[in-house]
């Protein structure tokens, strides 16, 4: 039920109208100094309407993260993408764009800041994308589990962007994911789905 709820086309548009609104008012605010109220205000909604669709802002600006680094990454994947490096490659580009915008401020991100919220998202839906890719291999080795290969992925590659972004490292985002690459593939091989010859 609450799968549909969020498929159907009058949830989306609610959930775009708030998370668009989310988006506006952090152009102006902090997000900590953002409330619910201001929130169904911009969105021109209910405080009701907002809990039928969050449980909370955090659950909002979540929810707004994952969706918009996912549309940027489903418009550079191909369809049906699969564990290949160059998913891999594409993936570790995208997200190094996406916390581009935040470089300035990642320097000072804790866990509970604004751009903290930000990053931690980032790092969670990479390793979300990364586990169904996993899941897709049907010959995948028994050891170690997926969760953990993804979450292993996910940070090595995650905590790559992030190093250099808070030491502000002259690298190119192009140098940084083929070095991290090369580094994971070998531990890889077992799971790599073969790539179609280039």
């Amino acid at each position: 039920m609450e799968k549909e709820a969020k498929n159907d086309p009058r949830s989306k548009r609610t959930r775009r109208l708030l998370q668009d609104a989310l988006t506006d008012l952090m152009k102006k605010k902090k997000f900590h100094e953002i409330s619910v109220q201001d929130i169904t205000t911009h969105a021109e909604l209910n405080r009701a309407t907002f809990y039928a669709h969050y449980m909370d802002k955090y659950e909002l600006l979540n929810a707004k993260i994952r969706d918009s680094f996912q549309s940027l990454l489903d418009e550079r994947l191909p369809e049906n993408p699969t564990f290949t490096i160059d998913n891999l490659h594409i993936l570790a580009l995208t997200a190094h764009q996406y916390l581009a915008g935040f470089a300035g401020h990642c320097a000072t991100a804790t866990p509970n800041s604004d751009d903290g919220l930000v990053v931690q998202q980032v790092q969670r839906q990479m390793q979300t994308v990364i586990y169904k890719w996993l899941e897709q291999i049907p010959a995948r080795p028994a050891s170690p589990c997926i969760e953990i290969t993804a979450m292993v992925v996910s940070w090595a590659i995650f905590g790559a962007i992030l190093e250099v972004a808070w030491n502000s490292r002259k690298i190119s985002s192009e140098q940084l994911t083929s070095q991290v690459l090369s580094l994971l593939e070998p531990g890889l091989q077992a799971y790599l789905v073969a790539e179609a010859a280039r």
